[in-house]
């Protein structure tokens, strides 16, 4: 089946250009000696996933437990939870995990490193843990400064099930950068974090990792002699995201959402059946817009309602037809999987594969629920 046959809206994935994407990541890591832990949650896919791994992957990362539970059943064994885990429910299944897979957690208060010593104590398990770091973008991590490190670690190895393992750190907010900057701050991102690591272990503290990095600034903190792993995640697919920051290139983007032209309503006006649902209210750039029509010119969409987005510009209705199919590059790939049950594998135009995707959505079904309790 040609890809333009499919009903829309349809999640499609290029996997020659997936493939070309991990095999480029993988390089990078090998090239630097460092690992490589992609982040799952952006394609929350096994098939995909296992690419990753064959290509060099040591694991994965992954933002929720219902992640790391699909995963584990995939037979991945060593994953990283670079999330806050709280709550009795979560401790527990965090535990029962733990005894199928080599999971390590980050932390940075003390308060929820102490409930996870707790859980883990009653279970007789060890937990590895690595101290997230703040370098600016002011979500999750304690300051740069070793001697708040220090103390921080040593309070928190007091519970002796709890085990620093390493620092980890994440830059966000760098829509606005230019690619030049982008690798500025890559680099900087890794000498700030081996720095700290010297720091500590010039105190006695055994670290084991430097875990650094996003898809925008990992190519660039593996060049620092001391970091140990890269965690990029979207590179898997790309997106416009990583486009306007000058990361990569339109024909880098993987990931589609197929739709159809529903109605032409002026000359200056097209509605296709993508919405919000479907694309998400994430703008990539100060450039504005919901998604990048494929080929199209730099053609964007400019306004979203729950099923329909808008094309919007003088005389774009000549441009197509009612009926007509459109790719559009989602601006960010991690929200929009999200959103679908299934994405179709294409090589050249032609339907190759149907992958579920098993790791989407929050929370825990019945079962789940039943088994932790």
């Amino acid at each position: 089946m040609h890809k333009l046959d499919l009903d829309t809206p349809t999640l499609l994935v290029d996997l020659d250009v997936l493939d070309r994407n991990i095999l480029e990541y993988a390089a990078v890591a090998r090239n630097h000696g460092v690992n490589i832990r992609p982040h799952a949650k952006t394609s929350k896919m096994p098939e995909i996933v296992q690419r990753q791994i064959d290509a060099g992957a040591i694991g994965i990362c992954v933002a929720t437990l219902h992640e790391a539970s699909t995963f584990i059943k995939e037979g991945l064994t060593d994953l990283l939870i670079p999330y806050p885990i709280v709550g009795k429910d979560k401790l527990r299944q965090l535990v029962q995990l733990m005894g199928k897979a080599n999971i390590a957690v980050n932390v940075d208060n003390l308060e929820v490193a102490e409930g996870l010593g707790r859980a883990v104590h009653k279970a007789g398990k060890q937990l590895s843990v690595l101290v997230k770091v703040n370098l600016g973008f002011n979500r999750f991590g304690l300051p740069p400064d070793p001697d708040q490190l220090l103390s921080f670690i040593h309070e928190m190895e007091k519970n002796k099930n709890i085990r620093f393992q390493g620092l980890m750190s994440f830059i966000g907010g760098l829509s606005n950068r230019t690619l030049p900057e982008i690798q500025e701050i890559g680099r900087k991102e890794g000498m700030t974090m081996t720095s700290l690591a010297q720091a500590l272990r010039m105190q006695g503290v055994s670290v084991e990792s430097v875990s650094v990095g996003s898809t925008s600034t990992a190519r660039y903190a593996a060049e620092v002699i001391g970091v140990t792993e890269i965690r990029p995640g979207t590179y898997v697919f790309n997106d416009v995201t990583m486009m306007d920051r000058g990361v990569c290139e339109e024909s880098d983007c993987a990931l589609t959402v197929l739709g159809t032209v529903v109605t032409k309503p002026t000359n200056d006006r097209v509605i296709i059946d993508l919405g919000s649902k479907t694309l998400t209210f994430a703008v990539a750039s100060p450039d504005g817009g919901f998604g990048l029509v494929k080929n199209g010119d730099g053609l964007r969409i400019t306004s979203l309602s729950e099923e329909h987005g808008v094309l919007e510009a003088p005389g774009v209705a000549a441009r197509f037809s009612i009926g007509q199919k459109l790719e559009i590059i989602p601006n960010a790939c991690s929200e929009v999987v999200n959103g679908f049950r299934q994405a179709v594998g294409i090589i050249d135009d032609r339907v190759s594969t149907v992958w579920p995707i098993p790791a989407r959505g929050y929370g825990h079904d019945i079962h789940d629920i039943q088994e932790i309790s």
